[in-house]
């Protein structure tokens, strides 16, 4: 039995060392697959299974659930305090689909010509949205903050508007979030780019309101 136990308890070390050397502000589990050329901020967390590609921006305080996969040949680049559920799937490229046959020949004549074979394209997801368990969000998707994305929802390529509730196969607009004057000024205001002292101190009640008629500090230094 320890022979078996050995080699995993090996491996999990030596990903413990190289994570917290690369990513020394965040938490990222040494039963994870991150690339080390990925950026992943301060306050980040990476849990268990999640496969994270060096094409990927995971910005401050943002969190992967278990097992999410976030790869491809574009760039994905997720906001400030984003809660991605466990089993996401992020894939910022898509198979060539004008060519005679949609098997990729290339990826098996060379290393080289890997990404001939696919089509990238970049995701952008903004600050502070939810993306439930098990969506998937595909290459070309821009997903802007305050969005928040339905379990199981597939996310095809297109723009999608700040404050947005989103579901489906495909993903489509259900509701906002919010009234008008809410979004808006939470947009203005852009209190992910402040001081971690005052979003998790003084402004903290604020940003725990429905409304913005309510906000009593938020913005205010």
């Amino acid at each position: 039995m320890l022979k078996h136990l050995i080699p995993q308890a090996l491996v999990s070390y030596r990903n413990w060392r190289r994570y917290s050397k690369s990513f020394p502000d965040a938490f990222v589990s040494s039963e994870a697959s991150v690339d080390l050329d990925a950026a992943i901020e301060t306050g980040c967390i990476v849990r268990a299974g999640c496969t994270v590609a060096k094409s990927v921006v995971l910005s401050r305080y943002s969190t992967l659930g278990d097992n999410c996969l976030l790869r491809g040949g574009g760039r994905i680049d997720i906001g400030p305090f984003c809660s991605i559920g466990p089993e996401v799937v992020m894939l910022s490229e898509n198979h060539e689909m004008d060519r005679l046959t949609l098997y990729p020949l290339a990826l098996y004549a060379g290393a080289d010509d890997r990404h001939s074979d696919f089509r990238p394209a970049d995701i952008t997801v903004g600050a502070d949205v939810w993306v439930g368990q098990r969506a998937v969000v595909l290459a070309g998707a821009r997903i802007g903050s305050g969005c928040v994305i339905g379990a199981g929802s597939v996310v095809p390529r297109g723009e999608y508007e700040p404050y947005t509730v989103l579901a489906g196969v495909p993903a489509r607009p259900i509701k906002k979030r919010l009234d008008e004057d809410t979004r808006r000024a939470l947009l203005d205001s852009r209190w992910w780019s402040s001081s971690a002292e005052l979003i998790f101190g003084d402004w903290a009640t604020d940003l725990q309101m429905s409304r913005w008629s309510d906000v009593r500090r938020l913005g205010r230094n």
